[in-house]
Formats: structure tokens, sequence, C-alpha cells
């Protein structure tokens, strides 16, 4: 019986071990927006989420957003702006690369 429970002990262990590893692996994702013609030193951070497909979700509704107030305006003759560039990077990450 004492194996047995030795054994137990050390899947036990072993589990906590892999499901503090996997939590420590997760991170935020940060929906940022850039001007798409311009090559500048801006970048805004829209949105936050939780998981990385959540980020991707929010990314094609913004573009989704973006293409219909593009026809709008084209439909009224106006000439829209240039178009944002969205991505989706880990919460450390930042589109405008390291600060120097």
């Amino acid at each position: 019986m004492t194996r047995a429970a030795r054994g137990a002990s050390l899947l036990v262990a072993f589990s906590l071990r892999t499901s503090a590893a996997t939590a420590s692996a997760e991170c935020a994702w940060v929906l940022w927006a850039t001007p798409a013609a311009i090559r500048t030193e801006y970048a805004e951070a829209r949105e936050a989420f939780t998981t990385k497909a959540e980020c991707a979700r929010g990314r094609t509704w913004a573009l989704t957003q973006q293409e219909a107030q593009e026809k709008k305006l084209r439909d009224q003759g106006v000439l829209p702006r240039p178009p944002t560039m969205y991505v989706c990077l880990p919460d450390t990450g930042n589109p405008l690369g390291p600060k120097k």
C-alpha cells in the first residue's frame, strides 16, 4: 500500500507541476492598430484579450467595421482615409519594436 500511495503522490505532484507550467505560459494578447500608409512611430493598443484566438476574432471584427466605414464613405462620394493595419501580439510585444 505504501508503494501505491507513493505512486499516487508522484502522479499528483507531476500533474500539479505540469498545470503550473501551462498556466505560466499563458499571457494576454493585445490588438494593436497602426496607420497602413504611413511609416510612423505610432501604434495604439485597441483591446486586450485572454487568448490569441479571441484577439484574432477581434481583429476580424475591426477589419469588417473598417471595410463597412470605407464603403459608406465611398457611397457618399468621400475618399476614405488610408486603412489601419491590425496585429495581435502577446502583451509583452510592441509592433514598433523594442524601445531605444
